[in-house]
């Protein structure tokens, strides 16, 4: 929900024209990280912004932070505008933060200040998705960087950074329309059986973007997501075509090995199935025993009219 400012805030952040309610839900943080009564706050049983104003009344220094130098903290809104309202997004700007905390502080120049990664301990639980979001980056910019230039320059890495994440998302674009729910209920299978550790018997993917966050994990590269997409999917088509397939029985029976090697070269040279491959035979001899004949015919030769048969 839109978070009302409080009247003594000021109205406009960094350039004009700006949105002033990124002040309030920035505030919003700041008043959680010191005071964590005010996370669990019911919208629609508490004023919140008489509650902002309690908390800056009782804190004058944060007060004057947030109305004077804060505002002029954040960068241009076209900085921003990259960020949504989503929940996985959340979970990627947190742990990419995370991430630049536990790594080797560096300048954007030699002459700029040295960068010290600063996240809120507490966020609102009224803060929508992309409030949320937006307040949460905020929040870091100001606190973290003296110089808007630094800044600037940090959040345009963490926009490449989320367009760069996302790129995969294609890979899992089979698992949404017809059928999403038994699909996902289908990966999730799959997935067990590959990594029993990571995932228990009560986990389930609620939804697509239930999956695509569990895939955030900096884990998962590429080549692991498109390895496992791929063959997932391969069961799932496997299920498809035995429930299609009700004239249909699985068989099972030895060959000798090779029999299976000669069986496996026609497979490759036709581009066929093994499946396909017995299939076509076994139709053809059904249909003219040009095989089976010349068989029968050589065993009469060898055997003679009374001979044992197999």
């Amino acid at each position: 929900m839109a978070v009302n400012i409080p009247n003594s805030f000021s109205l406009r952040i960094g350039s004009t024209g700006e949105d002033p309610s990124r002040v309030a839900t920035v505030a919003w943080l700041i008043a959680a990280h010191e005071d964590s009564s005010l996370v669990d706050l019911n919208p629609n049983a508490h004023d919140l912004q008489k509650a902002l104003k309690e908390f800056v009344n009782k804190n004058p220094e944060t007060g004057v932070f947030i109305n004077d130098s804060m505002p002029k903290k954040l960068v241009p809104q076209e900085r921003i505008n990259w960020i949504k309202d989503n929940q996985r997004q959340f979970f990627w700007i947190r742990d990419y933060i995370s991430k630049l905390k536990t790594s080797q502080p560096k300048k954007i120049r030699s002459d700029l200040s040295p960068v010290t990664h600063t996240l809120p301990t507490s966020i609102p639980h009224h803060l929508s998705n992309r409030e949320r979001n937006v307040a949460f980056v905020d929040y870091w910019l100001a606190k973290s960087f003296r110089e808007m230039i630094t800044a600037i320059q940090y959040c345009k890495e963490m926009e490449f950074g989320w367009n760069k994440h996302i790129e995969s998302d294609k890979l899992f674009s089979w698992l949404e329309g017809v059928d999403a729910e038994k699909k996902r209920d289908c990966f999730l299978s799959f997935l067990k059986n590959r990594m029993p550790n990571e995932i228990n018997d009560y986990y389930k993917f609620q939804s697509h973007d239930d999956l695509l966050i569990f895939f955030n994990h900096p884990m998962f590269i590429r080549d692991t997501k498109e390895l496992y997409s791929k063959d997932a999917r391969k069961i799932w088509n496997q299920r498809l075509r035995r429930e299609k397939a009700t004239d249909e029985k699985q068989c099972n029976f030895v060959l000798p090995l090779k029999t299976i090697s000669k069986l496996d070269r026609l497979a490759k040279k036709h581009h066929l199935t093994r499946t396909e491959i017995i299939e076509l035979i076994i139709n053809g001899e059904a249909e003219k025993e040009t095989y089976i004949r010349e068989r029968l015919s050589r065993r009469l030769l060898l055997l003679g009219p009374h001979g044992s048969t197999e």
